[in-house]
């Protein structure tokens, strides 16, 4: 959409239900940029490869192997080349004996990087290593009535990781109701994050059973922390040992009337 910023570029992608392929090369030019050599970026080229492995094993279904890199250049001088490696167990979701719905994932990390008059890039070689083990899960309550049906569903993650947050301070970030219990919900590329967590939150749900719509949809959660993290986006409020309290409410009285109310409060809930 930006009339000054031309790019041209060649894409090859191909997939199938347990492999996804893509490797393309591209080139920028800035037509707002006076000196010409900075006019352009080049990504000569980038790539990404996923395979997903099941491997029969319990509790320890899904294997997924990925891997993807680019080497750019970029305003004359300024290199940037990166690797990064991803290896993924992740379980079905299942049920435990006392009825808790549970799920947990197990990552591991190696990113390699380097670059060249970059200022997120050290010139020097640099390979970096993380592991991160997660935990999800919930115990889901119903109540059926005559007329509505209620959904209670009280929740806890655990994510542990011995390996310090890399200092992503300056990220833009925000935590949210839809993402706060995802192992990745800073929406990390090149590092996973650290140290260790537990979130709590809640989920309410009423049923209309007549009209089979929902009247009122509500959810709140929390995370904990041992020790505060300064490395962590400031904006992700999220740094301390308890972040905001984020939350959302839908209610529908009517069909043809809704309301929609997302908020964060900080942890004295005052602001």
């Amino acid at each position: 959409t930006n009339q000054s910023l031309l790019n041209s570029y060649i894409k090859y992608e191909a997939f199938n239900d347990d492999l996804e392929v893509l490797v393309e090369t591209q080139a920028y030019e800035d037509l707002t940029k006076k000196k010409n050599s900075d006019k352009y970026q080049y990504i000569l080229p980038s790539f990404s490869v996923s395979k997903l492995i099941n491997t029969n094993l319990r509790f320890l279904e899904n294997l997924t192997l990925s891997s993807k890199g680019s080497i750019q250049k970029r305003d004359t001088n300024i290199t940037e080349n990166s690797l990064i490696n991803d290896v993924q167990f992740s379980s079905d979701k299942f049920f435990l004996t006392n009825n808790l719905l549970s799920n947990f994932e197990v990552n591991y990390k190696n990113t390699l990087k380097k670059g060249s008059n970059s200022s997120t890039y050290q010139n020097n070689f640099k390979n970096e290593n993380f592991l991160k083990f997660f935990y999800n899960t919930s115990y889901p309550l119903e109540k059926i009535g005559n007329t509505t049906n209620s959904s209670l569903i009280p929740k806890f993650s655990l994510s542990y990781s011995p390996f310090k947050s890399e200092n992503i301070s300056n990220l833009d970030r925000n935590i949210e109701i839809n993402n706060i219990f995802s192992n990745n919900r800073l929406g990390l590329s090149e590092s996973l994050e650290g140290g260790q967590s537990l979130t709590l939150g809640l989920d309410y749900e009423l049923f209309n059973v007549n009209n089979n719509r929902n009247i009122l949809e509500t959810s709140i959660a929390q995370i904990y922390r041992d020790t505060n993290d300064s490395n962590l986006p400031i904006t992700s409020k999220m740094r301390n040992k308890s972040s905001d309290v984020v939350g959302e409410i839908n209610f529908s009285p009517l069909e043809s009337l809704g309301i929609n109310y997302k908020f964060s409060a900080d942890n004295n809930l005052d602001t």
